[in-house]
């Protein structure tokens, strides 16, 4: 009856390779998981199931996600993580001279950040409008 925030957790890790992840304690990755969930939750909206039924000290929400659910919310926090290295990376750009940026962007690396932030935001509104076309058919159907 209830889904472990573990099962998202593992559908986003899955589809990255952050070698800082393997630094941090498991406490200390939880906590960062959990804030890219949040960021997830608050933009799926559109989810048949209530997101803020959950219970953040056991882990988990409090009702059955699906599949195709998880997944999303793991997509969203794809796109969150990786916003979030964009602004690192323009952060960077802004503190360092242009020439020591340069050395230090390794083949336009805020470029291919951005790129891919952008490819990741649209594959997700896209999952999300599918998501709710189905639920929408599933209504007229009844």
């Amino acid at each position: 009856m209830a889904t472990p925030y573990i099962n998202i957790y593992e559908f986003f890790l899955s589809e990255i390779e952050d070698y800082s992840f393997l630094k941090l304690t498991r406490d200390e990755l939880s906590e960062e998981l959990h804030i890219y969930l949040r960021k997830a939750i608050a933009d799926f909206d559109k989810c048949k199931n209530d997101l803020t039924d959950r219970d953040d000290a056991l882990q988990q929400f409090n009702n059955d996600l699906s599949d195709k659910e998880q997944s999303i919310l793991a997509s969203l926090m794809l796109r969150a993580y990786l916003k979030s290295k964009v602004v690192a990376s323009k952060h960077y750009e802004l503190i360092l001279s242009d020439t020591d940026f340069k050395i230090y962007s390794q083949a336009n690396h805020i470029k291919e950040l951005l790129e891919l932030y952008k490819i990741i935001r649209l594959e997700v509104d896209k999952e999300i409008v599918n998501y709710t076309l189905q639920k929408l058919n599933m209504k007229d159907m009844k």
